[in-house]
């Protein structure tokens, strides 16, 4: 062989060179696919090099990748061929399987929960370990233990009392033309933001007011959970690299003013606690995470600080989306939106909703549940077998990426009727709600011990703004869907795409016709 390639130019050396590397490589990945394919080839599905990317590459990652749930649901549309609709997606790293039925989401979610870990998620460790990223079952116990009373009865009171007055400063921007405002697409982040300031931190964030600290904190929490951010942690970690890509686009600052202030904040805190350990005034996440984190001194400072960031903003960005599309599908029809204005006449009237009215809201929060049904924000959660298992009649090695299609399965024909379909009183049974969740076929919060844990607080906060919204106003939707169609987009959660047009006007009463 050796004399063959002395024979040869340059230029045809390297071009046989270069034609081995490229069998090797293709040799190489390929023993690599095999090998994972033999731990599930029993499940039908595809092939791709890449585990998880960034973003779509042909032949490399052309199925899963950060914001693929269409190309997800097409490999199951396509591929399974099992009642239970399950499939997967061999990479050269493990295999991918993707599950969307019920029975086996009880299996993953709590016979054998156990047997799965969530995957490392340090690029949402910003300051330290927080309870989403916490990687096993023992480390997620302590953040629990701590952040559970953050959502105590005490905080829901609050967030109720809360957002009903940030409902009414948004409605002095829509309030301000009599002919009508068209809807922002900040309208409703604004509203979330400002609950979130004042629920999360008892801090005013400047959205309808001049208080500069509490602005500039705002902005350097959202540049802090912005997608550049994410995506400079995804691809770098937390190391000295990813120190210098965010100090090269302008994130590092406000990573440090973010930080700064959640130390700030925590100290007075503790003094404040310190001083008056029976204080009941102060119900902001914040406070309460403090409080529970003197008596259980169970997570470190960094740890709170990332706690608090994380259950504050990203159930800001959870409740924001279910406003927009709830929103865009009241806008629709008419008669909904007159059927929620009897239905909330009836029971309150013209005052404030409160917590205690939450339940007799019956058409309220089916309308609520029937817009995360069709438009969840988080689409797909993935656990990683941590022994062999089995869900269903699959095998399951160790190492095997399960990835639960929660978007899917509240789409699917065979589970819900009419699934692609807007139903405002699907849920209107008090019964056939609570079904929903311990049936396993409403999944938008997860479930299981690892559920979010403030899945109360955003119906609350969203029932509250939602009823105040249709006491005082009416919305007409002025896209053409044919020509015009409003589409989710992943940022990161899925929102309605911008182009979402909606007219805001004023609600004509009864009694305002007559004494006209």
């Amino acid at each position: 062989m050796l004399t063959y390639l002395y024979s040869l130019n340059s230029w045809q050396s390297f071009g046989l060179i270069l034609l081995l590397t490229v069998i090797s490589l293709v040799s190489y990945f390929a023993f690599r696919l095999y090998k994972q394919y033999s731990k599930v080839s029993n499940i039908p599905g595809v092939f791709q090099l890449l585990e998880l990317s960034p973003f779509r590459i042909p032949l490399l990652s052309p199925y899963y990748y950060f914001g693929s749930v269409k190309e997800i649901e097409n490999v199951v549309d396509s591929y399974s061929n099992d009642e239970t609709k399950t499939a997967r997606i061999v990479t050269k790293d493990a295999p991918i399987v993707l599950i969307s039925d019920p029975k086996l989401f009880k299996e993953f979610f709590i016979l054998k929960a156990n047997c799965y870990e969530k995957p490392d998620f340090k690029f949402i460790t910003m300051f330290g370990e927080n309870i989403v990223s916490a990687v096993n079952n023992e480390r997620w116990k302590r953040h629990f233990k701590v952040c559970s009373p953050a959502f105590s009865p005490q905080n829901l009171i609050y967030v109720c009392q809360v957002a009903c007055q940030s409902a009414e400063l948004l409605f002095e921007r829509w309030s301000k033309d009599e002919s009508g405002v068209m809807l922002s697409n900040d309208d409703f982040s604004d509203i979330t933001l400002d609950v979130l300031g004042k629920a999360g931190f008892n801090l005013d964030f400047g959205i309808f007011s001049s208080n500069q600290e509490g602005k500039a904190f705002k902005t350097s929490l959202q540049q802090t959970f912005s997608m550049k951010a994410l995506a400079i942690r995804r691809l770098f970690g937390n190391g000295k690299l990813q120190t210098i890509m965010s100090k090269i686009v302008g994130i590092h600052g406000h990573l440090e003013t973010c930080s700064k202030s959640l130390d700030e904040m925590i100290q007075s805190r503790k003094k404040l606690l310190e001083d008056k350990p029976l204080i009941n005034d102060m119900n902001d996440i914040l406070t309460l995470l403090v409080k529970a984190n003197m008596t259980e001194k169970l997570i470190t400072d960094d740890e709170l600080k990332s706690n608090s960031v994380i259950m504050s903003f990203a159930g800001h960005d959870t409740t924001s989306t279910l406003l927009q599309w709830t929103t865009f599908e009241i806008s629709k029809n008419p008669t909904i939106q007159q059927e929620l204005y009897n239905e909330i006449s009836k029971t309150i009237g013209r005052r404030d909703p409160t917590i205690d009215d939450f339940p007799n809201l019956h058409l309220v929060n089916s309308v609520l549940m029937e817009s995360f049904r069709l438009h969840p924000a988080v689409q797909i959660l993935s656990r990683v077998a941590v022994k062999n298992t089995t869900l269903g009649n699959f095998s399951i090695p160790k190492g095997t990426h399960v990835a639960t299609l929660f978007g899917y399965l509240m789409k699917r024909p065979d589970v819900w009727e009419k699934p692609t379909e807007f139903i405002a009183d699907r849920f209107v049974d008090p019964q056939f709600r609570e079904s929903s969740f311990h049936n396993f076929t409403f999944v938008p919060f997860s479930m299981g011990n690892r559920a979010c844990l403030g899945k109360k607080f955003s119906l609350l906060e969203s029932c509250m703004i939602l009823t105040k919204m249709i006491q005082r106003f009416e919305f007409e939707l002025l896209n053409d869907l044919e020509k015009d169609p409003i589409v989710a987009i992943q940022s990161p959660v899925h929102k309605p795409s911008p182009n979402l047009k909606v007219r805001i006007t004023r609600r004509v009463t009864p009694e305002i016709v007559s004494a006209a």
